[in-house]
């Protein structure tokens, strides 16, 4: 390992940082051995995790079939690059897939001033997701107009922050 990279470890190691894990995000549309790598030494922004509704936003990025679908599980994590603190990454941890890409923040003015919204963007195959930050602890899912998505009697588009798993 070079001189560089290890001390960039040791510093990251030092102020508490998670080293996140190259992951490999394999796309069979794009065919064998098609992959698409991130790797990136980032502190960990938050976890959040919810219940959603198989709407079609939903199984576009989860890649969840939405057939006989009653509700998708979420852990999404995200990631930001330590200094300047910008976001980075992101891992979503679901119903029988895992996905990874990266995702940015838009501040928006005029009508909605101080709208903040994350939007993912997948490594791999998979629809882009927006997400409404309502604060620290809870995130909304978007439809592509950017309107907060309405859940059902059973089930919400909303994900709230919990505590990382330990490890």
């Amino acid at each position: 390992m070079p001189q560089r990279t290890r001390l960039v470890l040791v510093i990251a190691a030092i102020a508490g940082f998670v080293v996140v894990p190259t992951w490999k995000a394999r796309s069979a549309s794009a065919g064998q051995g098609a992959s698409h790598s991130i790797a990136r030494v980032d502190s960990l922004l938050g976890v959040f995790e919810g219940r959603t509704p198989c709407g079609r936003i939903a199984t576009e990025f989860t890649g969840f079939p939405g057939q006989n679908c009653e509700k998708i599980k979420w852990r999404l994590t995200l990631y930001r690059n330590p200094v300047p603190e910008r976001p980075s990454s992101y891992r979503y941890d679901g119903t029988r897939t895992t996905r990874q890409g990266h995702w940015r923040i838009a501040v928006t003015g005029g009508t909605d001033r101080g709208r903040t919204t994350y939007h993912l963007t997948p490594a791999g195959p998979g629809g882009s997701l927006s997400l409404l930050s309502i604060d620290d602890k809870v995130l909304l899912l978007l439809d592509r107009d950017g309107q907060v998505l309405v859940g059902d009697a059973s089930w919400s588009y909303a994900l709230n922050r919990v505590e990382p798993p330990s490890r």
